[in-house]
Formats: C-alpha cells, structure tokens, sequence
C-alpha cells in the first residue's frame, strides 16, 4: 500500500476502503478514489458533528459538493458511487430508496430530448485513470488534510 498523509486513524480506514474495493473487482485507480470520497464523507462529517456511519448525512454531503465550484458532475457521481460501496458492501446498510443514490437517479431531460448515451466503458475507464491525481489533491486540500 502507498503511503498518504492522511491522519493515522483515517490511514486505516482508507486502507480497508481501498483494499475492499479492490477485491470487489474495481480498479485500483477507482478504490483509491473511494479511498479518498470515504475520507473526505468522514472528515465532512466530523467537522458537521454528524455520525458518519449514517446514510442519512449523505444528501448533506453531496450538497456540499453541489455548491462546490471545483468538484464536477463527474467527480460528484464517483462520490456517491463511493457513499454506495461504503453503505451498501462494507457496513451492509440498506438505502432503501435514497433518491441520492446513482443506480435510482432519473436521467436528465436534455439527455432524453438529445438521445445522448453515456460514455463507453473504455472511456470511462481512461478518466477515470486521468482525474485521480487531480481529484485526491482537491480532496486533500478542501478536507484540510496535507498534501504531501
């Protein structure tokens, strides 16, 4: 496992969370992103005095990033995938039906009116690869968690 700066105690945890996702067959590049979407969860909730061992603060938490300038739909969309893997395979948390939840969300009316499709697996995949770095240096920065 790489080395972070991530305080001992969340160390850990983004270890489990990684090591997780992992050996539930998803790339290493997309569990150090649900390492890093985990931490970021736990450190927002800290910080909000919330329990972070409950979905309901999710919704919270992807507001948060909502208003947020530098986090993308892109970037929020693996944060909520990220929320899912915790909840649902880790701590075995039924989300009912979490209107927060990626598999439950609607598709957009400009994407029915224009017929667009999601991007191809390979596609995603290379951004995927391309955003990691990016992405887990804004969530070191915006968790207050030092950048080494």
């Amino acid at each position: 496992m790489r080395h972070s700066s991530f305080p001992p105690e969340l160390q850990k945890f983004v270890d489990t969370v990684e090591e997780k996702a992992q050996a539930a067959g998803r790339s290493s590049a997309l569990a150090r992103i649900f390492g890093a979407w985990t931490a970021c969860f736990v450190r927002f909730c800290t910080v909000h005095d919330r329990s972070w061992r409950e979905p309901e603060h999710v919704p919270s938490f992807l507001t948060y990033l909502d208003d947020r300038q530098d986090v993308d739909e892109a970037s929020r969309e693996h944060a909520a995938k990220a929320l899912v893997f915790l909840f649902e395979t880790l701590l075995k948390t039924s989300l009912g039906n979490a209107d927060w939840h990626p598999d439950r969300q609607a598709e957009s009316p400009s994407e029915e009116a224009t017929g667009e499709d999601e991007a191809s697996p390979d596609s995603t995949e290379d951004d995927e690869e391309g955003e990691q770095s990016t992405l887990l240096t804004r969530l070191l920065f915006h968790t207050s968690l030092p950048i080494n």
